[in-house]
C-alpha cells in the first residue's frame, strides 16, 4: 500500500453526475488516502459548466471524469469542451469520458470528444449482451514504447496471446486482457456495433417528448433535467409529490405493466 504521508498524492476530478462504476472507485481510493478528489456539482438542468471543471482541478491532478451522459435525466455533458480545455490548460491530467448512455445512441468521434479513455458497455443503446464493455486507451494514456507507457493492468496472467512471455507484452489489447475473453459477448458487441445510431436516437427522442409533454400536464409531478431534447437522451427523471420512488414504479409495473 501506497504510504499517502511520504508521496505527494494524485488528484481526481468527477462530476456529481457519474455512475457508479466511476465514483465508487474514486471514492474508494480517497478513503484509503491514495488519491485527493473533487467533485463538480451541475446546474438545475442537470448541465456540468466547463469553467467550474477546469478550475477544480489543481497542479496534482492526473484525471478528470465526466459521463458523457447522464444515466439518471439524460443530461449530454459538453465533453469535447471540457476535453479540449484540459488538453490546454492542463496537459498533464487525462481525460475520460464514459459512453456507457451514449455509444449507440449518438455518433462517438473520441478524437472530436479529446477523449484519452472512453469506455462503453454493450448492454445499453448498443441493445448487445450484458457483461462485456470497451475502453477506447490513446496515446496519451498509454505508449508501449515508452520506458513508463502509462497505465498499468488490473490483472497479469492468461496468454495474452504470447505463452512464452515471462510478463505480459505491451502491445493492445493483449496487454489489459489477461485470461481468455468473453469472446461469444464480444461477438454480440460487435454485431450491435453494426446498428446506425441515427435511427434508434430519432425514435428515442420521439418517445421522450410525447412522454415528457404528457408528465408536464400532470398536477403534482415535475420533471428533472434538460428541456431541450437535442440536449439530451431517453433517459427521463420526474418527480411525484407526496410519492416515493418505490410507489410510483410499483404502481407502474402492477398496473400498467411498465418496467
Amino acid at each position: 500500500r501506497l504510504s499517502a504521508q511520504k508521496t505527494i498524492k494524485p488528484h481526481v476530478v468527477f462530476t456529481v453526475l457519474e455512475h457508479n462504476a466511476i465514483s465508487r472507485p474514486i471514492n474508494e481510493l480517497t478513503q484509503l488516502g491514495l488519491i485527493d478528489s473533487a467533485v463538480v456539482g451541475c446546474d438545475d438542468e442537470g448541465f456540468v459548466d466547463v469553467d467550474e471543471m477546469l478550475d477544480a482541478t489543481n497542479e496534482r491532478t492526473v484525471l478528470v471524469c465526466c459521463t458523457h451522459a447522464s444515466n439518471a435525466i439524460g443530461s449530454i455533458q459538453p465533453v469535447a469542451e471540457i476535453g479540449a480545455r484540459l488538453r490546454s490548460e492542463r496537459p498533464g491530467a487525462l481525460f475520460c469520458v464514459d459512453g456507457a448512455q451514449t455509444t449507440g445512441a449518438l455518433a462517438v468521434d473520441v478524437d472530436a470528444l479529446n477523449a484519452d479513455l472512453f469506455a462503453f458497455t454493450g448492454h445499453k443503446s448498443l441493445l448487445g449482451p450484458t457483461g462485456v464493455g470497451g475502453l477506447f486507451v490513446g496515446e496519451r494514456a498509454y505508449d508501449p514504447d515508452s520506458d513508463s507507457p502509462g497505465m498499468l493492468p488490473l490483472r497479469q496472467g492468461g496468454t495474452a496471446g504470447d505463452s512464452v512471455s515471462p510478463v505480459t507484452p505491451r502491445q493492445l489489447p493483449m496487454y489489459f486482457e489477461a485470461g481468455t475473453p468473453k469472446s461469444l459477448r464480444i461477438g454480440g458487441r460487435l454485431s450491435a456495433l453494426a446498428n446506425p445510431p441515427a435511427r434508434a436516437l430519432e425514435h428515442e427522442r420521439e418517445m421522450v417528448r410525447r412522454l415528457t409533454e404528457h408528465l408536464r400536464g400532470l398536477p403534482g409531478v415535475r420533471l428533472v433535467g434538460p428541456s431541450d431534447i437535442n440536449k439530451r437522451t431517453a433517459s427521463v427523471s420526474f418527480v411525484v409529490d407526496g410519492r416515493s420512488c418505490p410507489d410510483i414504479a410499483g404502481l407502474l409495473d402492477e398496473r400498467y405493466n411498465i418496467a
